[in-house]
């Protein structure tokens, strides 16, 4: 697998790298309407292990990014765990489902 994303519509994920290990969520929010600190509580809660989070986009007048690496089995009850808020956009990618 070619550990870069060309394929993705995602620009914010077109050069990272996802592993095959591990899971990875792509939030997009609103610091206003959802704080970063209400998202991390909330997939803490649910995951088991979070194994990196990396800021991807911060820039004012745009909604913020974030991708969460965290363990294959975690990734389904995060998502749902997830889905109380207004989020801009939420994707997965479970190491699995890309190899």
């Amino acid at each position: 697998m070619d550990p870069r994303n060309p394929d993705r519509s995602n620009d914010l994920l077109r050069d990272i790298r996802l592993d095959d290990e591990h899971a990875h969520i792509l939030m997009e929010y609103d610091e206003r309407a959802t704080p970063l600190s209400h998202l991390m509580e909330t997939i803490e809660a649910a995951a088991t292990t979070v194994v990196d989070i990396v800021l991807l986009r911060d820039t004012p007048a745009t909604p913020k990014a974030v991708l969460v690496t965290l363990d294959t089995r975690d990734i389904r009850s995060v998502i749902l765990s997830l889905a109380k808020y207004p989020l801009v956009n939420i994707e997965g990618y479970d190491s699995k489902a890309r190899s």
